[in-house]
């Protein structure tokens, strides 16, 4: 798995863009509220239970 990161788009800008999941407003809003009320489907782009693996695995 690392191997294809690095040869597609490059570690530096893999670990970028992970930083940036916890920035974007659709995961603050499922870290914030255990329960889904969105209006529409593709509105959910993350749940609780991934914000808390996240946060989890982001602390090591």
């Amino acid at each position: 798995m690392r191997q294809v990161i690095e040869n597609r788009i490059g570690l530096e800008r893999f670990t970028d863009k992970l930083n940036q999941v916890s920035k974007h407003e659709g995961y603050i809003r499922a870290a914030k509220q255990p329960q889904l009320s969105y209006k529409q489907p593709c509105e959910l782009l993350f749940d609780h239970q991934f914000t808390k693996l996240f946060k989890k695995l982001e602390s090591k």
